[in-house]
């Protein structure tokens, strides 16, 4: 939902949807605050107009933030499972009578690298 919607949203005396973001809710009540002090002539409508501005930039920097932890989150749960597969391949390696150690090791270092995000060398 875009700023503007917001406001809309808050002049016309409407709540916003309840599956709204968390910043479009704290959006939403910062509007309704500043349109609630412009009626009870607490504030001008230039401090109102300021006030507005400065809630639409905190409104877009917050979302920016969301989509940051998403990606992050996004980003863990991918590397969770590519361990977990590791892992599985691990597991079905050593099952067997004669394991390839090699290759135990070489999935191991994987698992590792991808947890971590760092890159190993090769040392084969």
């Amino acid at each position: 939902m875009e700023f503007s919607e917001i406001v809309e949203y808050a002049k016309s005396g409407l709540d916003i949807p309840k599956i709204s973001s968390q910043s479009e809710h704290l959006a939403y009540l910062t509007v309704i605050c500043i349109l609630e002090a412009f009626r009870n002539r607490t504030i001008n409508g230039a401090q109102a107009k300021n006030q507005k501005e400065k809630a639409e930039q905190f409104f877009h920097d917050a979302r920016k933030q969301e989509a940051d932890r998403l990606m992050v989150y996004r980003t863990y749960q991918q590397n969770t499972l590519k361990v977990e597969e590791l892992l599985h391949e691990i597991n079905k390696e050593l099952q067997h009578q004669g394991a390839d150690k090699g290759r135990v090791i070489d999935l191991s270092l994987h698992a590792l690298e991808v947890l971590t995000g760092v890159k190993f060398k090769e040392l084969r």
